[in-house]
């Protein structure tokens, strides 16, 4: 933690991170989690860790060795600092993570009598021949040690891949090989019903199959991790260029950053032979006995319903307001759905209502994160252009991780006549919206959708976020504005019904807090509620402990980054369980007269100035006195929710039963029979 001034409090951004990472590994290591559930946790836990060393790790090593930017804002020592205390946190972290592994392989063994072998010297004698058997036709044919000496390059070495390094000699000299094992092996390998054994271990076992004639001096197997930077795109270039330039250079660059490796005891002097091949620091070497990648654990290799959660079907639309028509509904009424609990099938299949009706004249809409180019989502746009009405969509090619798939879907959606935009240069869109188009004999129809979360059928499943949809013609109007302003080189005018940054997000929040400083200055209860994923920007943090000073009670819900410190009048936890918190809630108190808002942006300096975001205040009571309900059953979860206890920003897990996931889930379960008896 860093200090500015006597009352500014700042937890480090990336410190309160891995503190996050905590709370994921904790639900992998107690014991009220279903026990296939809590190897999923501990999966999470190693895919988020490998894009934070990734990221943030690697933008923080490059800050402390030459970013001169970086060590004007911390200062060179405070930043060495930093660096120091991260790298250790890492390394802290992984250590517990095997912790938390073994104690899952021997409840996995007492409990459901699961064994998942990775030493290949504990394989029972009976399957050593189908091990063998299995790894000649599966697994040799996709192998392939590639010699390397001082005159060659590096093979390109990709993250998300097992690698191996072999010192392999004959009578005249010896040589290094190195070799990767493609994603598409199988990772786990079952033996019987019960016993599992991992593919490297088969791997190590035949090794000297790849090199007849030679002789094995050792191998170590590895894990890279390599600087992922951002996107920086010249005003003059073609974005698209740029983009696809950008990942090939990305794709076929080995500067790693760290290594995990695993290796015998004697084979310790490979290790050095690799840190210097990769051209890592030393003190970046995570060396563990143990199996590395385990985001294979989020596999289900094993499946059990008993030791799983209970599956859980969302209500579909029909079931949410009836047989009718979504536009029809929504002629008469706000809707305001609540994901994962309630189908995002809503959403598409509001699309493809409108690819349908002859009224319909367009669709405009942003995409951040799709599931891939053959979702329901992108086939009913395809199918609205197929039928006439003039689609357009904005697609932000810069969304990190998804940039490869982002590049995919131009084709297919140009090959219906969608239009496509690509937005703006250095400032991505990462706003949700939807605006359908349509002209009736009397009127002109606008029909819209906000959302906290992605336009992505597979997340949808897992993330809670919440959909606002509304034929509300001036919060249609001002979104089909900021759409035109995104789309072409227009600016809209003050908005009154939706706001958006880099303009207004940030002025109306401070706006609205600080009119919940002159209701605490005047006697009267002062209330902010806020639910988002992360709260780092430093001029909110600093007006949130303003208000707080003057008597403004804040009740945040911040999932994962969280630099701000709980007070007296700042309480905050973190919801950490069943489904990933996703849906961004500002609520304000009012003096009684609540104000409401969802937003795609969190309290992050990006979100607020280097993003366009979307916030809409929810003004209809039956969506408002539903969203306000969201808040309190989560603010309201024992189960799986972590307090702020501290001034060093830890969590502590709370006591208690209730489970805020699980009473969504009944609560839908609930209105869904209480509308068939209907």
């Amino acid at each position: 933690m860093h200090l500015r001034g006597d009352s500014m409090k700042v937890i480090d951004r990336e410190l309160s991170w891995l503190s996050f990472n905590y709370r994921c590994l904790d639900n992998a290591a107690r014991s009220n989690n279903p026990l296939l559930e809590r190897l999923n946790f501990l999966g999470i836990t190693d895919s988020n860790l490998s894009e934070f060393i990734s990221v943030r790790f690697s933008y923080v090593l490059g800050g402390f060795l030459s970013n001169k930017k970086i060590l004007d804002d911390l200062g060179k020592k405070n930043f060495e600092k930093k660096y120091e205390n991260l790298l250790e946190g890492i390394l802290e972290f992984k250590n517990e993570q095997y912790v938390v592994y073994r104690s899952l392989m021997k409840s996995l063994k007492e409990e459901l009598g699961v064994v998942l072998i990775d030493d290949y010297d504990e394989l029972p004698s009976k399957h050593k021949k189908f091990c063998e058997k299995y790894f000649e036709e599966n697994v040799l044919p996709l192998l392939t040690p590639v010699a390397y000496d001082s005159t060659k390059e590096l093979p390109v070495l990709a993250d998300d891949e097992l690698h191996f390094l072999i010192q392999v000699s004959d009578k005249k000299k010896s040589a290094i090989c190195l070799m990767a094992v493609p994603k598409q092996v199988e990772r786990v390998v079952q033996l019987s019903d019960k016993k599992f054994v991992l593919v490297e271990e088969l791997i190590g076992h035949n090794i000297h199959r790849l090199f007849v004639g030679k002789h094995i001096e050792g191998f170590v197997q590895f894990k890279t991790y390599r600087y992922i930077s951002n996107i920086e795109i010249d005003e003059e270039e073609f974005i698209l260029d740029k983009v696809k330039r950008y990942l090939t250079e990305r794709d076929l660059s080995n500067n790693a950053v760290f290594l995990d490796v695993r290796a015998s005891k004697k084979d310790q002097d490979l290790v050095k032979v690799l840190y210097k091949l990769m051209d890592v620091y030393k003190r970046h070497i995570f060396v563990t006995p143990r199996p590395l990648l385990l985001n294979f654990l989020s596999s289900r290799f094993y499946e059990d319903p008993k030791y799983q959660y209970k599956p859980f079907k969302p209500q579909e639309v029909n079931e949410v307001i009836g047989d009718r028509g979504i536009m029809k509904y929504l002629q008469k009424e706000d809707l305001l759905i609540h994901h994962p609990y309630e189908s995002f099938e809503t959403i598409i299949d509001l699309i493809r209502e409108a690819a349908e009706d002859s009224e319909v004249i367009s669709i405009k809409q942003t995409l951040y994160r799709v599931s891939s180019n053959h979702s329901a989502l992108i086939k009913e746009l395809c199918k609205a252009s197929q039928n006439g009405k003039n689609v357009v969509v904005m697609l932000e090619l810069k969304a990190r991780f998804s940039e490869k798939k982002n590049i995919s879907l131009i084709e297919t959606l140009k090959s219906a006549g969608v239009t496509i935009v690509y937005g703006f240069t250095n400032l991505k869109v990462h706003s949700k919206l939807l605006i359908i188009m349509k002209k009736t004999k009397k009127e002109l129809r606008i029909f819209s959708h906000i959302g906290t979360g992605n336009y992505n059928e597979e997340t949808a499943k897992i993330y809670t976020d919440i959909s606002f949809l509304t034929s509300n013609k001036k919060i249609g109007k001002e979104l089909n504005d900021l759409f035109n302003m995104i789309s072409g080189f227009s600016a809209p005018g003050k908005t009154e019904h939706i706001y958006y940054s880099p303009k207004g997000i940030r002025s109306q929040l401070c706006k609205l807090i600080k009119r919940e400083i002159a209701h605490a200055k005047d006697g009267n209860d002062a209330h902010v509620w806020i639910k988002v994923n992360a709260i780092c920007d430093k001029e909110m943090i600093e007006i949130i402990y303003e208000a707080a000073k003057k008597g403004v009670k804040f009740d945040i819900i911040c999932r994962g980054i969280c630099s701000i410190v709980a007070t007296k009048n700042i309480k905050i936890k973190s919801v950490v369980g069943r489904y990933l918190e996703h849906s961004r809630i500002y609520g304000f108190y009012n003096d009684g007269k609540p104000t409401l808002m969802i937003s795609s942006a969190d309290l992050l300096t990006r979100n607020l100035d280097h993003r366009v975001e979307l916030m809409v205040p929810i003004k209809d009571k039956k969506c408002k006195n539903k969203l306000a309900k969201i808040f309190d059953v989560t603010w309201d979860d024992e189960k799986n929710s972590y307090w702020m206890m501290s001034e060093d920003g830890k969590f502590a897990r709370a006591h208690g039963k209730k489970d805020c996931h699980q009473m969504f889930i009944d609560h839908s379960l609930e209105s869904l029979k209480a509308r068939k008896k209907k």
